[in-house]
């Protein structure tokens, strides 16, 4: 029987995971071997960046699906400039009903927080495919249904001038800006 390890989100929800799912963070293998922290069955490690247990569990389905996965952060950067994006299905739902929960930016921080390589590729894929093509801000709000997205009213003079603003932005916009790699450094993919 393998190891377990019981993990604790910030509303005090916790899970026990195999402890190999657990070390697909690099936060969570880094604090056991590192710090040479043992495991022990009664208590839990506290992830206080990750807020709800909601989340935590998106974050353990996902690493559960992909612990098998090679996933080489040097080969991915090579490949980042590639056109083509391609998700699973399982990924694209998976992330679609945190989306429609409105947990979606909730998922995407607790990645970069675990330091989950993999996944955080997959949710940077997710979202590009979901505002591809999407050119005002009401647009992107909406898609990753943001609250609030009521805007201040303007003086009727404003409205006139912002709808022209909208049009030359699309105009503007219209065109495809084709970015060689070889322009590229390799710093920019590092930050």
């Amino acid at each position: 029987m393998s190891q377990m390890i019981r993990l604790e989100a910030g509303d005090g929800t916790g899970f026990t995971v195999d402890i190999e799912i657990a070390k697909i963070s690099k936060t969570i293998k880094n604090m056991l071997e590192n710090l040479g922290m043992e495991v022990i069955e009664n208590e839990a490690v506290r992830l206080p960046g990750i807020y709800n247990g909601k989340t935590l569990l998106a974050i353990i389905r996902w690493a559960h699906r992909h612990i098998d996965d090679d996933v080489d952060p040097e080969k991915v950067k090579a490949n980042m400039l590639k056109k083509d994006i391609y998700l699973s299905d399982w990924d694209r739902e998976l992330l679609e009903f945190e989306r429609k929960e409105m947990r979606l930016l909730d998922v995407i921080r607790a990645a970069s927080y675990l330091d989950i390589f993999g996944l955080v590729l997959t949710c940077s894929k997710y979202t590009a495919l979901l505002i591809r093509g999407q050119k005002h801000h009401m647009q992107i709000r909406r898609a990753f249904k943001l609250k609030n997205l009521e805007v201040p009213s303007k003086p009727v003079q404003d409205t006139e001038a912002s709808a022209m603003e909208i049009e030359e932005e699309k105009a503007a916009t219209s065109s495809e800006t084709i970015v060689d790699s070889n322009d590229c450094s390799d710093n920019l993919m590092e930050s």
